[in-house]
């Protein structure tokens, strides 16, 4: 069996924003493609990446996001915090 992995590699972009809808934009048209699995490679600055239906007061600390100048955003898929 031959798996067909696309992978891209985005070192030119350090927006978290940016990134998490690159990863949408992916996975949204995948099934329109000849690849069965992806690989996003993406680095992003100290950022707060909250799953789906995860709480924001309960999980983080925005006080200190905000002091610190740390994004908080949310991605489309599940989970805690990142």
């Amino acid at each position: 069996m031959t798996v067909r992995l696309l992978t891209l590699w985005d070192s030119v972009s350090k927006d978290p924003l940016w990134n998490l809808s690159l990863e949408e934009a992916i996975l949204n048209t995948l099934h329109l493609t000849r690849y069965a699995y992806t690989l996003i490679i993406w680095f992003n600055p100290p950022s707060v990446v909250l799953g789906r239906f995860s709480k924001v007061n309960e999980e983080v600390n925005l006080d200190y996001c905000r002091g610190e100048e740390i994004r908080v955003i949310r991605r489309i898929s599940g989970g805690g915090a990142v």
